[in-house]
């Protein structure tokens, strides 16, 4: 059984290295289509009156960003730069949105 094993792992790895190869080295990785902003801090939300909801992001980066903010239930905003430091106050069109998450874009 440890020849088998052996066996089926120099086969995978040979199988790896001639993809590889065949790509021109590229790896062949799946990634999202955006990416999540690290550096970017939720810093408070809430309700207008009970209503529609808002969030406001804080960029933490240490230069500007473009980030749009998810909403379950609503539109996302739209893509919005924000310089270092700033803080903006993002707001949903949707009474039942709650946030998701901050993307950059």
């Amino acid at each position: 059984m440890k020849t088998s094993r052996s066996k089926t792992t120099r086969w995978v790895t040979s199988a790896v290295a001639a993809l590889a190869l065949g790509t021109g080295g590229v790896a062949l990785t799946s990634t999202p289509a955006v990416a999540s902003t690290p550096c970017t801090v939720l810093t408070a939300s809430g309700h207008y009156g009970g209503g529609d909801p808002w969030v406001e992001i804080n960029n933490r980066c240490a230069g500007p960003i473009r980030v749009r903010v998810l909403w379950n239930w609503g539109y996302d905003s739209p893509c919005t730069t924000l310089q270092s430091g700033e803080i903006r106050r993002f707001n949903s069109n949707s009474t039942f949105a709650s946030y998701d998450d901050v993307v950059s874009c």
